[in-house]
């Protein structure tokens, strides 16, 4: 078949014993088919692998772009099929560009789809052991060791903060008197981790 471009056409005819040789031109154009795209939607956990799938007309190939946030990656559309493995570092929602180049027969065309990307959900441990009167508390909050973030707790009525370190928050907490304690914690998540909470109690004897 004829790629796309514009083709001239040379017509000599030799004559006979009747009519002179003559000859003409002409020329005509072969074009290329408009293309259309579609992108999967992806619904994800941070750190998931997922697959985003590009896909085409049938016959369609060549390569394809697929932009997501600053990264740029360039797959190959076989047979109408374009593929992309990838994970996501962080959650939200995020657009997913792809961008048909298009070959010999189809025309590029462009296209979005949406990234919902969830937060890991993560417990939280706080320990707080029992002490005597004139001492000081000291209270540690354990989250998964890649974790960042800070962590607030809330004692007596007093919010202390303590920025996340190997998976750990410590709080020391002076100036206790005689009595059983309460400690509400609160994790604010990061890019990866869920917000959660916890608590535990402890005794000032």
């Amino acid at each position: 078949g004829l790629t796309n471009g514009t083709y001239e056409v040379f017509v000599t005819y030799l004559g006979d014993e009747v009519f002179y040789p003559s000859e003409n031109t002409t020329s005509f154009n072969v074009v290329k088919y408009n293309s259309s795209i579609v992108i999967s939607d992806i619904d994800a956990v941070v750190g998931e692998n997922v697959t985003v799938n590009v896909t085409g007309p049938s016959d369609a190939n060549g390569n394809v772009e697929i932009i997501i946030g600053e990264s740029k990656y360039t797959v190959v559309m076989s047979n109408g099929i374009a593929t992309l493995n990838t994970t996501f570092a962080k959650h939200g929602i995020f657009t997913i560009s792809a961008v048909y180049l298009g070959n010999d027969k189809y025309n590029g065309s462009i296209n979005e789809s949406l990234a919902v990307v969830h937060p890991v959900t993560t417990s939280i441990v706080v320990n707080a052991a029992d002490i005597k009167v004139g001492e000081n508390a000291t209270v540690i909050v354990s989250v998964p060791s890649d974790a960042t973030g800070i962590v607030t707790i809330t004692v007596d009525g007093k919010s202390y903060n303590s920025t996340v370190f190997v998976g750990k928050a410590i709080f020391t907490i002076p100036d206790l008197i005689n009595q059983t304690y309460n400690v509400v914690a609160e994790y604010s998540g990061d890019d990866k981790y869920d917000f959660n909470t916890n608590e535990t109690t402890f005794n000032v004897f």
